[in-house]
């Protein structure tokens, strides 16, 4: 090196290190915005969510001895339809 000047190869490795700096620098602010949105959710939507699936659960009645239905595509064939 003379005078000051960069190399190419000193300019690769300077090259390399921007972008893993920028790289972490992504991930840190995806983890900031994960955490920050996460602190400011709201528990009254959390509740009434509950509530919900509580009183859904509740109006759904149960049936003793009932074979569960399959649930198919339209165009799906039944599961022994090689029989």
């Amino acid at each position: 090196m003379t005078g000051g000047a960069v190399s190419e190869n000193d300019g690769l490795v300077i090259a390399m290190l921007i972008a893993m700096a920028l790289s972490c620098g992504v991930v840190l602010m995806l983890i900031f915005t994960i955490v920050w949105n996460v602190r400011r959710r709201d528990d009254e939507v959390d509740e009434l969510l509950e509530e919900i699936r509580a009183t859904e659960e509740v109006e759904q009645p149960v049936v003793a001895n009932q074979e569960p239905t399959e649930r198919r595509e339209p165009w799906e064939r039944p599961a022994d339809w090689w029989k």
